[in-house]
This record gives structure tokens, C-alpha cells and sequence, in this order.
């Protein structure tokens, strides 16, 4: 390099200063929440902004954070990337009702006047540990009995990759031999227990499909106890 090069350098350098902030990938989670917890000086040279503590500063900011990024723009920005967990599920623990991540990360508590119009599936699961010391917003949910955790994380992982994940109403995981799921809030799917429950729930996707686009405006259950057949019920109608 070049003596004239070397001294544009480092004047330019000397001019990469904070003019802007930019948050991206936020919803959940507002800009100006952000934004103070992160608490990045106008004016503050670029080069001396210590972007891993901002990175675990802001990561604290609120559950929803799953992952945050930040990176300098040269001449003069801070970006800051988050990844947020979405609010999959809503579930009622005694008399209250909480927002989970689809890894049962419990996110926030929501009004009960507020349940019916969130978008969220609803989740019925097995008893919960709601020892002060295990249970909080924040934490992830545990069960009382251990191999309840297991179960749970296993069907969540197998909803989460099906057809179910865009379209799931209700999830019942309260008992392992009758797992339960309303889609669209027009089709109930009785499943049966876990086994083969991948293929089972692929099986109901194609008879929906069918259901669809040959009767539109049929309501109804369908059994899929096993991998042999779907079977179709309409309820009677008084």
C-alpha cells in the first residue's frame, strides 16, 4: 500500500462514525425496545461499538429473542439482525393462558378475552411442573412426569414438519393413546397414539385434499387409528 493510499485510509477510517441504527427482522419485539437496550451513541466511532455485548444485551430483551446478529456498515450504520420465536401455541395452565414456541418456550401470558382471536393453535398437554422454580415466563415447560417430556418434544416434531404446522386449530396431547388435531376449525383428525403418526397425518392430508375439493362445505372427523385406512365421519344432524 501505497503512503497516499495508506493515509486515505485511515482518514476514512477516522470518519466511520454512527449516523444510523437499523433493526431488522423484528416483530414481536418493537424497534424502540431494541433500540434502548442496545443503547448505541450518536456520533460514537463505528470501530469502538462492542457488537457482542450488544448481541447479549439485546438477546436479553424479551423471550420471543431467539438469536441476534450485528454487524457495522461502513461508513456509518449498526445493523441489528434478530430471529424471533413465533407464538405457535396457546395453552391454559390453571386459570391462565400462555403463548409457547413450538419448543414450549413460554413466551407470554395473554388475556383470556384475548385467546379466541390470536392466531395461535391451541395445546392441551400433559400436567405441568409449575414449580415456581421450573415454570415461568421465559423458561421452557416441563412436565411432571419425565417421559412426558419426551413425548410431547416428539409429537411437536412431527406436527411441526407436516401439513399441520400451516393449518393446525387444536392439538390435544393430553393423552399419549388419543392424540387430537382440528384443522382449519372445520376437520377434527383422531390419530390414535404416536406410532406411525407421520404417516397417519400424511394419510389425512390427502383424504383433506379430497374432502376439499369434492365437499366444500362437509364438515366432519376422521379416524386415522392406524396406517391401513382413513376413515370419513359427517356428524348427524338434528
Amino acid at each position: 500500500m501505497t503512503v497516499s493510499a495508506l493515509v486515505l485510509t485511515v482518514g476514512f477510517i477516522r470518519l466511520c462514525r454512527v449516523r444510523s441504527v437499523t433493526v431488522r427482522n423484528n416483530a414481536a419485539v418493537t424497534e424502540a425496545v431494541i433500540l434502548e437496550k442496545a443503547n448505541i451513541k450518536d456520533n460514537k466511532h463505528l470501530f469502538s461499538v462492542n457488537l457482542k455485548k450488544i448481541e447479549n444485551t439485546v438477546l436479553q430483551t424479551s423471550p420471543y429473542i431467539k438469536a441476534v446478529h450485528v454487524k457495522r456498515n461502513l461508513p456509518s450504520e449498526i445493523v441489528i439482525e434478530v430471529e424471533e420465536y413465533e407464538a405457535d401455541f396457546c395453552i391454559q395452565i390453571l386459570d391462565k393462558y400462555y403463548l409457547v414456541s413450538d419448543t414450549l418456550l413460554l413466551l407470554q401470558e395473554i388475556p383470556e378475552e384475548q385467546v379466541a382471536s390470536h392466531p395461535s393453535a391451541l395445546l392441551q398437554l400433559p400436567e405441568v411442573n409449575t414449580d415456581e422454580k421450573k415454570f415461568g415466563i421465559g423458561k421452557k415447560i416441563v412436565f411432571k412426569e419425565q417421559e412426558d417430556n419426551t413425548f410431547v418434544s416428539n409429537i411437536l416434531k412431527i406436527v411441526r414438519e407436516s401439513f399441520l404446522s400451516d393449518s393446525l386449530t387444536s392439538l390435544s396431547l393430553n393423552e399419549e393413546a388419543n392424540i387430537i388435531a382440528v384443522v382449519d376449525d372445520r376437520y377434527t383428525l383422531r390419530l390414535g397414539n404416536k406410532k406411525d403418526l407421520d404417516q397417519k397425518i400424511a394419510m389425512c392430508k390427502e383424504s383433506l385434499d379430497y374432502l376439499r375439493s369434492n365437499l366444500p362445505g362437509v364438515n366432519g372427523t376422521l379416524y386415522a387409528w392406524s396406517t391401513k385406512q382413513v376413515t370419513f365421519e359427517i356428524p348427524e344432524v338434528s
